[in-house]
């Protein structure tokens, strides 16, 4: 044991002298290995035991497959009862590794990466989360099933978080939308709900005059601002530049960059936000909405986690408000499933593939969960925000992934810092330079191998 843990750390410290470069990309594999082996000696320690009774290994047989997928416990019945049907319609067996979170994220690059066996199956995120993996070659496109299924009449309002290079790499399960919550009693006090940027201003500035907060925000993890820069984003330069904006191919000193962040210093100028948002976490603000404190909020769909019986009456939903004269794009964070290039038993994946690619398996799963279906034959449950999410993404021209899945890892995690001192201090040179200081070190840089 002592050997392999002194093995782990002189490759971690080579790593970390190498950083991200390219160079780097055998340090990584061997670090990998040996975090795989340490992992696995350790795994009394280092995995839950819940976890020890799930075999990581892809079956041989080809009556059966293995599937990982990313849980909370109160998720994994909808998933058992979906997959149960494609093994009776089959009679393949699935065998699921279900993990938490943390314990995915930290076991899908030694699945990818290493020589540890990877299930047949794996979830995943779509956009660059996905595009990582297609890049360094260790996922299998499944364009030949998009096609002959004809997907792209059911899916193709969200394939461009799927593919890359011209083929598709991962089939979209489940998605959720985003937008704008808000305390009906309180703003239709001021007039009907706005649909466009400045119906939407007037009301916040009508807000701010009698005391009342026009928008809350809880940004104490950064990741909720970033919500704005996505949207102000779309509704202003459109989906494609939005897209290559974040992939790194063009530059935040972009004159239509500095457009949408003039827009966001006109907001911030005004005080229509929160004073104490870098203190509060997100659903700190959901309980201000209600009690009539705070005019909107901008979420997705899991704020309906945080409210009850007795305030869920007194929310509602309402699409971002339209600014420019384009298409209307929505943020939508999309689930998927991905065949590793290690997968033992190809035909069992793809033939799981062409069933989780169906309507009614996407309707009843997704039903069982709460999300929306992103196959546009499924229907949606009948709670109320999700069949308004439903008609919202139904009817959109296309959906982003949200900033921390349509950018790489390295170049999100430097640009929240920026939007949040941002909205502290709204210059624009300054929020500019950092911005696209970040791009060009993240993205022009040595090539990198971005394993999220």
């Amino acid at each position: 044991m002592r050997d392999t843990q002194l093995s782990c750390q002189t490759a971690l410290n080579d790593w970390q002298t190498h950083r991200y470069g390219a160079r780097s990309f055998s340090l990584l594999l061997r670090l990998l290995h040996v975090l795989a082996a340490f992992s696995l000696a350790w795994s009394s320690h280092a995995i839950s035991s819940s976890d020890t009774l799930d075999p990581l290994v892809s079956s041989a047989s080809q009556n059966e497959i293995s599937v990982a997928i990313l849980v909370t416990p109160n998720q994994r019945p909808p998933y058992y009862r979906v997959f149960s049907r494609f093994s009776e319609e089959t009679g393949i067996s699935v065998k699921i590794v279900p993990k938490s979170d943390s314990e995915y994220k930290r076991w899908l690059p030694m699945w990818l990466y290493t020589d540890i066996d990877s299930p047949d199956v794996l979830q995943w995120q779509a956009s660059q989360r996905l595009f990582a993996h297609a890049k360094n070659g260790v996922i299998l496109p499944i364009t030949d099933i998009w096609q002959s299924m004809e997907l792209e009449a059911a899916l193709g309002h969200i394939n461009s978080g799927v593919s890359w290079q011209g083929e598709i790499y991962g089939l979209p399960t489940s998605y959720y939308h985003w937008g704008l919550y808000y305390n009906p009693a309180l703003i239709e006090k001021y007039g009907k709900p706005p649909q466009t940027w400045p119906e939407f201003t007037a009301i916040c500035e009508a807000l701010k005059r009698d005391g009342i907060v026009p928008i809350g925000l809880g940004n104490k993890n950064l990741w909720p601002a970033a919500a704005w820069f996505d949207y102000l984003d779309l509704r202003i330069n459109g989906l494609a530049f939005h897209q290559a904006l974040l992939a790194g191919d063009l530059p935040f000193s972009h004159p239509k960059v500095r457009e949408v962040l003039t827009t966001w210093k006109k907001m911030i100028d005004a005080g229509l936000f929160n004073e104490n948002h870098a203190l509060i976490d997100w659903d700190q603000v959901v309980p201000e909405l209600y009690r009539e404190k705070v005019g909107f909020t901008l979420m997705a769909n899991f704020i309906n986690s945080k409210l009850n019986e007795a305030n869920r009456n007194e929310i509602a939903f309402l699409p971002f408000p339209k600014i420019a004269a384009i298409p209307r794009y929505e943020v939508a964070p999309t689930d998927l499933i991905m065949i590793p290039k290690k997968a033992k038993n190809i035909i069992g994946a793809k033939k799981f593939i062409r069933f989780m690619a169906r309507a009614d398996i996407q309707q009843e799963l997704n039903q069982l969960l709460g999300y929306l279906p992103p196959h546009l034959g499924a229907k949606a449950g009948q709670d109320l925000f999700v069949e308004e999410g439903a008609a919202l993404l139904g009817n959109a021209a296309g959906v982003s992934q949200y900033f921390d899945r349509d950018a790489v890892p390295t170049f999100e995690k430097r640009a929240l810092p920026i939007f949040a001192s941002f909205l502290q201090n709204p210059n624009l040179n300054v929020a500019i330079t950092a911005l696209e200081q970040a791009r060009q070190e993240v993205y022009l840089s040595e090539p990198q191998l971005q394993i999220p």
